[in-house]
């Protein structure tokens, strides 16, 4: 299963009783060297305050839904102590620029497409170009019929700023 970051940033996080636990405001991601990064939480916004929710508590993550489900009836949200290792794809990655390894330049992250594999959810890669802006423009419903163009996250190199 397959999920853009600009379909799932502010879409209402619930638990199992359909309650809401708050809005998702970024994605927290552990770079891992030579391999995507694993999402390991999401910060969910709760009134004023960000909270991290551990991955282990949600149980599913779509893009075409208006809410994301969670396993735990009762989700373990906490105060986010980041980890040396830890990016925030919303924050700290979109409408950023980073290094085309393919072409050694410089290119603009328009969106990011996060992938669920055997090890858990990490990050596939980077959208890049005008359709992938114009596609964050446009209502929900009529974002799918739009092409982009995709960057593997090993064809693409951070900038230092953003390399932790």
């Amino acid at each position: 299963m397959n999920a853009r970051v600009s379909d799932l940033q502010g879409r209402t996080v619930m638990d199992t009783r359909a309650r809401t636990v708050g809005y998702l405001c970024d994605i927290v991601a552990r770079l891992r060297g030579d391999r995507p990064p694993a999402i390991t939480g999401l910060l969910v916004q709760r009134g004023r305050y960000e909270f991290f929710l551990p991955m282990d508590d949600v149980g599913h993550l779509a893009s075409r839904t208006t809410r994301l489900v969670l396993v735990a009836q009762e989700p373990k949200l906490g105060l986010y102590r980041r980890h040396v290792r830890d990016i925030l794809l919303v924050r700290e990655v979109m409408d950023r620029q980073v290094i085309d390894l393919r072409v050694t330049r410089p290119v603009r992250v328009n969106d990011l497409l996060i992938a669920e594999s055997n090890n858990g959810w990490e990050v596939a890669g980077v959208a890049l170009g005008v359709g992938a802006l114009v596609r964050r423009r446009l209502p929900r419903a009529l974002r799918r019929d739009v092409r982009v163009r995709l960057l593997r996250w090993t064809d693409l190199e951070l900038l230092p700023r953003l390399v932790p």
